[in-house]
């Protein structure tokens, strides 16, 4: 004989199903088998998965063990409240520990689709990260040039209108003059970059003895 359910396990149930607590026991009863009856009539003529989960013991050899959680499953049905859940749109019927697979599955698969998300979005910084760091490199040494052309600025002016001049500014001078008057092929191969750039490429060409994108795949 399976054993009846206490008042708080009735209760509980009501509670889950979202119905009043109050009340004896056959009062409890009478209103859970109501709810059920109401639930069965709302999903006639529908398709639903029915999910039945209890715990067996493992009888000796496969066809025990398979008649043994037969019986258990047998003992479920007599015994306990089937529910009825709606997940991701699903109709599902069980016992209450079937009903909880369905929600831990549509979780699951939640965080797969999150986690496919999240690889592409990962991808994504990642080939962003590249192309800065390919930017800095190339702007860390645009900038040492451009350093020694302003530092000749300050050398010339204090040599010019100030009278003063040491060795320090004639050499500042002179790697200023190579900065600014000699060719850098990865920096001037920019110069050719993007809306706005220049379109004379046959002067790149003559000067350098190649194209700016194949100056380009130096700095890589």
């Amino acid at each position: 004989m399976p054993s009846k359910p206490y008042v708080p396990d009735l209760r509980q149930q009501c509670k889950d199903l979202g119905l009043s607590q109050t009340g004896r026991e056959d009062e409890l009863v009478q209103r859970l088998r109501e709810f059920h009856e109401r639930s069965w009539e709302a999903v006639d003529d529908l398709e639903c998965e029915a999910i039945l989960v209890t715990k067996s013991r493992i009888a000796g050899d496969e066809e025990d063990t398979r008649d043994e959680a037969g019986e258990a499953l047998t003992r479920v049905l007599d015994s306990e409240n089937l529910g009825i859940e709606e997940v991701r749109g699903e109709t599902y019927v069980g016992n209450p520990r079937g009903l909880g697979l369905p929600g831990a599955l549509g979780e699951i698969r939640l965080l797969q689709e999150g986690m496919v998300q999240g690889n592409t979005r990962i991808t994504v910084l990642e080939e962003q990260v590249a192309k800065l760091n390919e930017s800095v490199t190339t702007l860390r040494e645009s900038g040492k040039d451009y350093k020694m052309i302003r530092s000749r600025f300050v050398s010339t002016f204090k040599r010019d209108k100030l009278n003063k001049e040491d060795p320090a500014d004639t050499k500042i001078i002179r790697g200023g003059n190579v900065a600014m008057h000699g060719g850098d092929v990865v920096v001037d191969a920019l110069l050719f970059d993007g809306i706005g750039g220049r379109q004379d490429f046959y002067a790149f060409e003559a000067l350098y003895g190649m194209h700016p994108t194949t100056a380009r795949l130096i700095s890589k």
